[in-house]
């Protein structure tokens, strides 16, 4: 079968197309992925936001049924 120059030409951009497409499919795909990973990542954030202000109430009560417990001052309690 003998190939014209016009058969290649088109060839080469059908070529050209179906490798864009798939690069941009993939980055489509690794985008997605990142932007739910962001999603994650701030979760884990607030998350940690919160059992630290968790630990830091914990500390304080503590600390003050500590300080009633050693005074039986109520301003401890």
């Amino acid at each position: 079968m003998k190939w014209t120059i016009g058969t290649k030409i088109g060839l080469g951009y059908a070529l050209a197309m179906v490798i864009l497409v798939v690069v941009g499919a993939i980055s489509y795909r690794g985008t997605a992925r990142n932007v739910e990973n962001a999603g994650w990542v701030t979760h884990t954030h607030e998350a940690l936001e919160n059992l630290e202000q968790i630990y830091s109430l914990m500390i304080d009560a503590q600390r003050g049924e500590r300080g009633y417990a050693l005074t039986g001052e109520e301003k401890f309690s």
